[in-house]
């Protein structure tokens, strides 16, 4: 009989080297960073009030208009650009 084991070796981050601001866990813990034209993004928890804030259409950065997405990767909030 034949015994395989696998190891699975996984890189743990350290929470101390990531800034509290874009420190997650999973995609929908990041936002925008700024309620019109954001570019860059944050913890939901360091989010902007946005509540009746009007933007216009203008496609500036790389969020606007759908070209990017915030996404967790590493722990970290980033932009998965789309297209």
């Amino acid at each position: 009989m034949i015994t395989m084991i696998f190891v699975s070796a996984c890189t743990k981050i350290n929470k101390g080297s990531i800034p509290p601001e874009k420190y997650c866990e999973k995609d929908t813990d990041c936002v925008p960073n700024k309620c019109c034209h954001a570019e860059d993004v944050v913890n939901i928890k360091y989010a902007p009030n946005c509540n009746g804030v009007g933007c216009t259409k203008d496609c500036r950065t790389i969020l606007d208009c759908r070209f990017g997405t915030p996404i967790c990767r590493y722990n970290q909030c980033t932009i998965k650009r789309l297209k």
